[in-house]
């Protein structure tokens, strides 16, 4: 009789490093906000990291954290279950490589007039860092 099979985390992410960039200039409420999400991998060693709760599968999950001074700006898109992660789930990168994804924001956080400071909230799914914040301002 076979022995059930596990699945294999093939997630190797020491070092991996986060950054977060608006891309939208001037956003507006209601309208498109545009963030860049750079993974880079600065090591001597081939990185690996899943795209579940990231940028690049879209924006299916509460990945960032949206604050002002008047509070946090709840999540108000979809939350996506989905079977354990398989090969082609997971990104390769080499030595020095980076790899960007952009998602709008606004698809699932309905963002006020003001100033906000956003993070890529890191997850052991990915396996990513948290990133440092990115300042926004958003025009009514």
């Amino acid at each position: 009789m076979r022995e059930p099979t596990t699945a294999r985390s093939e997630k190797d992410t020491a070092g991996l490093e986060v950054a977060l960039e608006l891309v939208t200039r001037a956003p507006r409420v209601g309208g498109e906000i545009k963030l860049r999400m750079t993974v880079h991998n600065p090591t001597q060693a081939r990185r690996s990291f899943c795209t579940y709760h990231t940028p690049f599968e879209g924006l299916l999950n509460d990945i960032f954290s949206v604050s002002a001074s008047k509070g946090d700006v709840p999540y108000h898109g979809p939350m996506v279950k989905r079977a354990p992660p398989g090969p082609k789930d997971y990104i390769q990168l080499a030595p020095g490589e980076s790899r960007q994804a952009t998602v709008d924001l606004a698809e699932g956080y309905e963002i006020p007039s003001g100033g906000f400071a956003v993070s890529y909230r890191g997850s052991q799914i990915s396996g990513l860092p948290f990133s440092g914040p990115v300042s926004l301002s958003v025009k009514p």
